[in-house]
């Protein structure tokens, strides 16, 4: 999962956190017990030798989660995204492993923010399998926005404990739902010499697996994992002297096997009253090919 800020500074920051947007109480949104990764709608719930197959597809990473391929390097996705009427685009280029950690480089434009280039961090199996969050830095090259401000031009958000985002692809659909707890350390360092500011934002959480699903990408349709996210966050701002907030969102996001997240859409209202709505959308990829899984 790409971690998109919609804003930083006096207005606090947004992370790729939501649920389910679309009121599934249909057909579509029913979350079928079964577990089978071919996304059959069995009623028997079981986990029969079709899910075990999935540990067999052939993968390059050493991680093996083909729900997310950032194990692998080399890799390119584009994006275009849409924050309200702003538009923008993300560029990702998979780096693989970096120690006990993947990597990969983004760089971002978003409107009024102007440019953004940071490392998406993610592990593997921290604790039980899966993927998980670990650190997001983002640099604002001294965009207009970090202008506005003066000089803080370079953020880092640590999260504490890390936080799965998507489970072992031989489960995946037929996990369910899972909870988390995490604080998002933010530091941001100024680049002119002078004094940082630290800033925390506390958020709990429920991911919920919506299953696969049927889902084009670039005119082709594919099998897609779709799993929403809802949460509340709190934050005292930096330092408790400016960008506290209070917020409640969900996103709605889906994945393709093999090639990562395809389609999202996030949506954050503050307790002031402010809403932000981003769409994120896959224009391109390389080096990456689907997973029949």
């Amino acid at each position: 999962m790409s971690i998109i800020i919609l804003a930083l500074g006096c207005g606090g920051a947004t992370y790729n956190q939501g649920t389910d947007l679309l009121d599934d109480s249909g057909a579509e949104g029913d979350t079928d017990t079964d577990t089978d990764a071919d996304g059959d709608s069995d009623a028997d719930g079981d986990s029969d030798a079709d899910s075990d197959a999935d540990t067999d597809i052939p993968w390059d990473g050493d991680c093996g989660n083909w729900l997310d391929p950032v194990d692998l390097s080399g890799w390119t996705r584009d994006y275009t995204i849409l924050n309200g009427t702003d538009e923008g685009t993300e560029a990702q280029l998979g780096e693989g492993a970096v120690g006990d950690e993947y990597h990969v480089a983004s760089h971002l434009v978003l409107g009024w923010i102007s440019e953004w280039d940071g490392t998406l961090r993610y592990s593997c199996n921290s604790d039980g399998e899966g993927l998980f969050l670990v650190q997001d830095p983002y640099d604002y090259n001294y965009s207009t926005f970090a202008a506005s401000f003066g000089f803080y031009g370079l953020n880092y958000l640590q999260y504490e404990p890390y936080t799965m985002y998507l489970p072992d692809e031989s489960v995946a659909g037929g996990v369910g739902s899972w909870n988390y707890e995490h604080t998002v350390n933010i530091m941001s360092e100024d680049k002119t010499g002078g004094e940082s500011v630290q800033m925390t934002v506390d958020v709990q959480g429920t991911y919920l697996e919506i299953g696969w699903k049927d889902v084009e990408v670039l005119g082709v349709t594919y099998n897609g994992y779709r799993i929403t996210n809802t949460y509340n966050m709190t934050s005292e701002g930096f330092g408790g002297v400016f960008g506290a907030f209070e917020a409640t969102g969900f996103v709605d996001s889906y994945y393709v096997p093999g090639i990562g997240l395809v389609e999202e859409t996030h949506v954050q209202d503050k307790s002031d009253g402010t809403s932000h709505e981003i769409i994120k959308t896959l224009t391109a990829f390389s080096g990456l090919e689907a997973v029949n899984q």
